[in-house]
């Protein structure tokens, strides 16, 4: 699809990013290192294992929102909420009901077990980039945000939404409008009206084409600057996957 619609965007730092299903498969392998260490201590182990998408396991393509929401479908019906959120709430609260069924032993054993889990699942990783690369993220988009062309599509954006009443200066801050209350499920009429408004003006702007060409274009040059590094970190998330799938099939 084109990055235009906001689906379909790949950018060059995703190589080094763990996808959902990649945060799905460490999580089975936790899951599997946590059942055998409370079997081993003769204690029960009743915890739910999470379904795939509960993971800030939004469905929707990882950069889909990256420049603020760009699918009209998806505006149109639940405005700015993420649909998917409401399985990782769920997923949370019967995890919390779980562990407030647990003794203190069991809470002893289990603080005990995730500490060990840990351990097995880093043997042998290096540098996850937990410091660096969050920063280099989030300067080539903020430099994206800085470029001419996107400076100018923004203006534009910002031109087509007052035309309709909504002033907003970016469309970041047009989701982070707190009336719509992101973190309970309902949406309004006009949070759904200024968010289909919002992907029309982008559309109109090519703006989220524009900023996907700008960031392309700035992570390549700090991929080139940071070659080590990346490459370091390349081969720390693939041991950790490794050690995640031998957790989970017992080895």
């Amino acid at each position: 699809m084109s990055p235009t619609a906001g689906a379909g965007i790949v950018l060059p730092f995703d190589a080094y990013r763990l996808t959902p299903n990649n945060v799905a498969r460490i999580a089975a392998g936790e899951h599997a290192l946590l059942r055998a260490c409370m079997k081993r201590r003769g204690l029960r182990w009743t915890r739910p294992a999470r379904p795939a998408s509960a993971r800030g396991a939004v469905k929707i393509d990882e950069n889909a929102r990256r420049y603020g929401l760009a699918d009209e479908a998806t505006a149109r019906r639940h405005g700015y909420h993420v649909p998917d959120d409401l399985a990782q709430v769920r997923a949370q609260a019967k995890d919390d009901a779980w562990y407030s069924t647990l003794t203190m032993r069991e809470r002893t054993a289990l603080k005990g077990c995730l500490s060990e889990a840990e351990t097995r699942l880093r043997d042998g990783v290096g540098d996850l980039g937990e410091g660096w690369f969050p920063q280099l993220d989030v300067r080539a988009f903020e430099s994206a945000a800085a470029d001419p062309d996107v400076v100018r599509a923004t203006t534009e954006w910002n031109r087509c939404m007052a035309q309709q009443g909504y002033v907003y200066p970016d469309p970041l801050r047009a989701i982070a409008d707190p009336r719509w209350k992101l973190g309970s499920p309902a949406t309004s009429p006009l949070e759904r009206a200024v968010a289909t408004a919002d992907v029309r003006c982008k559309r109109s702007a090519d703006l989220v084409a524009l900023r996907a060409a700008a960031e392309t274009r700035i992570q390549r040059e700090l991929i080139g600057k940071n070659a080590g590094r990346l490459e370091s970190l390349e081969r720390s998330n693939a041991r950790l996957l490794r050690n995640a799938d031998a957790a989970r099939s017992g080895r």
